[in-house]
């Protein structure tokens, strides 16, 4: 079969555009379902053509994306399990974002977006192309120092979910340490480099005893993470979690509707959706275990929130993550969304709680942004390789544990980061520390 360095997903005038612009036009091929058309391109331009996009993504290095945007889904259908890491789509489609121009063709191929409507009809100007970026640096060196250290990452663990996060945990390179004793959380975080906690199942000295444990890691200036799971569900949990609120974590890691139900708990003065990010409004009822928002609903409280963690934080340094379809990790600043993982995650119990604890043992060795960056990364690649061949959510498991044991740093390092983008500070420039007053009344039990 022939290779070629360059092809096209469709062969109208935009496309014909660009290739007037190629020098070698004999290592270009097209697909073209008309047959006029393709007589045309051949005698015009001398390319090879096809009508069959598959023959396009089988042969071609580089491959423009230039059909109308109401056919990509189909093409997409067709070749996404043809595209590979080694080859890069450029896409000039309408109305199509990186987000979903991933959804659509899959993990694997390098993306770009380039708009060059204008440009070419005017044989002249400049162009707008954004590409996802690739994991930073530093979340890849956190990879291989989990590997070669085995970090002990201590633990309150929920205990429906606890085997999966210790052999979450063990299977990523760290150690793992349970416990539900708060004198033994204290003193194994005293040689431990960060701690877990979740509140997923609550026991019943947890209103008494968690509060004291956070302000004790406070005291010690020890890093640890939360998982606030179910937030908004029954006074007592609420007054838990409300009891963090003084001494917060370093890290908190949760679904949207979690994240979005912790700012309310905490009292954090988010901004309404679309002051600030554009995001859509999240509710502001319950939401048990499972998200009811999308991750964009959270972005607005995930930031506030990011920067109340950092103004306890000895080093002023604190992140939130927040899980879903695309992962969203900001430290306040900047925020970040990771595409890619399997929705067979959403099939098993603990993939959320064991994320939680990885990111723990990422704690460990690494800043908290980067942490939870590569934790993330990590568990996206992982999924992705579990859910190939697996035949449901119990072989899924098994695989993905496997896979967390067999991802290497490169495939983190190949991991798409999109739409890194600066938090507007308007947010909390006139709430510093995104609290209307630190007077507040806990929850009643």
């Amino acid at each position: 079969m022939s290779t070629y360095k360059i092809g096209f997903f469709g062969a109208g005038k935009m496309a014909e555009g660009i290739l007037s612009a190629i020098a070698d036009k004999k290592s270009v091929i097209m697909a073209e379902k008309v047959d006029a058309r393709a007589d045309e391109l051949v005698k015009k331009y001398g390319v090879t053509t096809t009508d069959d996009v598959k023959g396009v993504a089988e042969t071609a290095q580089l491959i423009f994306l230039a059909v109308r945007p109401q056919d990509m889904d189909a093409v997409a259908a067709e070749v996404k399990p043809l595209l590979t890491a080694k080859q890069t789509l450029v896409s000039i489609v309408a109305g199509k974002t990186l987000a979903k121009l991933r959804k659509a063709f899959g993990p694997k191929v390098n993306l770009i977006r380039v708009m060059p409507n204008l440009a070419l009809r005017a044989n002249a100007g400049m162009c707008a192309i954004t590409a996802p970026a690739k994991t930073p640096a530093k979340d890849v060196k956190a990879v291989e120092e989990i590997r070669a250290t085995n970090p002990m990452a201590g633990s309150i663990p929920n205990t429906v979910t606890i085997d999966f996060v210790a052999n979450a945990q063990l299977a990523a390179g760290g150690t793992a340490a349970m416990s539900y004793l708060p004198d033994d959380i204290i003193d194994t975080a005293a040689i431990a480099k960060a701690t877990y906690i979740n509140v997923g199942t609550l026991l019943p000295f947890f209103k008494d005893a968690l509060g004291n444990i956070a302000r004790s890691l406070q005291a010690m200036h020890h890093p640890w993470g939360l998982d606030p799971v179910a937030a908004g569900i029954g006074r007592t949990r609420s007054a838990i979690l409300w009891a963090f609120r003084s001494a917060p974590p370093t890290i908190v890691r949760g679904n949207a509707s979690e994240i979005i139900a912790l700012a309310g708990i905490w009292d954090l003065n988010v901004p309404s959706a679309g002051s600030d990010t554009g995001a859509k409004e999240g509710t502001t009822r319950p939401a048990g275990v499972e998200a009811v928002d999308d991750v964009d609903s959270a972005t607005n409280a995930a930031i506030v929130m990011a920067r109340y963690l950092r103004s306890y934080a000895p080093n002023h340094r604190a992140a939130v993550a927040v899980s879903g379809a695309t992962d969203l990790v900001t430290d306040g600043d900047t925020v970040y969304r990771l595409p890619g993982g399997s929705s067979m995650m959403t099939k098993i119990t603990g993939a959320g709680c064991s994320l939680g604890g990885v990111t723990a043992t990422y704690l460990a060795v690494a800043d908290p942004l980067t942490a939870a960056l590569a934790a993330s990364a990590l568990y996206n690649r992982a999924s992705e390789q579990a859910a190939e061949g697996c035949t449901g959510p119990g072989s899924f498991q098994t695989r993905f544990l496997d896979a967390l044991w067999n991802v290497t740093a490169e495939d983190i390092a190949n991991h798409r980061v999109t739409c890194p983008c600066v938090a507007k500070q308007r947010i909390s420039r006139h709430r510093r520390h995104g609290l209307t007053s630190r007077n507040r009344t806990a929850p009643s039990m």
